[in-house]
């Protein structure tokens, strides 16, 4: 999806809500959990394009110029008013998006299975899209982190070692995907989903073989566009996009914070 594409999808939206007196959220939003970042990030990836570069977190003119065209799109969204008026909180909102009420939520795959506890026949209509991009990018924002490890003095070694084996084998990681809808960093057996009618299992395999290896982590820190020397400064997409400041004034508070 391009962020032109995802533009013209909330103009949409915000017309209808105009002309039938309604009241759909663009981009949903919840205060305790929020994903909102990923959405500019990705934007700022995508300008980039070269997963080595983004790899170093150091802040340099090039970046900077990706950040500048990134701040200036979120304020292009200010008009179409895409974000909630209220106030919304993960803990007691996280199944929203089950009432059709939003067009987008940025959120992580694995939401699906908090989802379809909920209600398992709504959340079929939840379908996850590519997060939108300035051009084709080179990277992604996405990726799995291994939880488990074996200490060097735990009891029953061997028969832990045999339990982690299965646990990353092909067949694990088939029947992860196909339960959990996420990504496992397990080689899977599944070299085509073509003929799958599960969206959130095409979703998995699209993106693997769109991006392979250069997805990069998430952390949902300013280090991520200005380079850890500058992971103390506070970024606020959510003031912005809501055209509570202007995107001139963010970058000039930007610029007066950094190192």
């Amino acid at each position: 999806m391009t962020f032109d594409d995802f533009m013209g999808y909330l103009k949409a939206l915000a017309e209808y809500n105009k002309t039938n007196n309604t009241n759909f959220i663009g981009v949903f939003e919840v205060g305790g959990f929020s994903l909102l970042d990923i959405i500019p990030m990705q934007l700022y990836y995508s300008e980039i394009g070269d997963f080595d570069e983004l790899m170093k977190l150091k802040l340099d003119a090039k970046k900077w110029l990706a950040f500048e065209k990134t701040i200036f799109a979120l304020e292009k969204l200010v008009q179409f008013k895409p974000l909630p008026n209220e106030s919304f909180e993960y803990s007691k909102d996280f199944a929203f998006p089950l009432k059709g009420t939003c067009l987008f939520y940025p959120q992580a795959t694995w939401m699906y299975g908090v989802w379809e506890g909920v209600d398992n026949i709504a959340v079929k209509d939840l379908i996850p899209v590519q997060l939108p991009e300035f051009k084709p990018s080179k990277t992604y924002l996405g990726e799995y982190r291994v939880p488990w490890a074996i200490p060097k003095n735990a009891a029953n070694i061997d028969a832990a070692v045999r339990l982690m084996k299965y646990i990353a084998s092909k067949q694990t990681a088939d029947q992860w995907i196909r339960y959990a809808k996420s990504p496992t960093g397990i080689k899977n057996s599944m070299v085509s989903t073509s003929m799958s009618q599960d969206p959130y299992e095409n979703f998995d395999y699209m993106i693997n073989k769109k991006f392979g290896a250069s997805k990069l982590i998430f952390t949902s820190k300013t280090s991520g566009f200005l380079g850890k020397e500058n992971s103390n400064i506070k970024l606020d997409f959510a003031k912005l996009i809501k055209g509570k400041i202007s995107a001139n004034e963010f970058l000039n508070t930007v610029k007066k914070q950094l190192k």
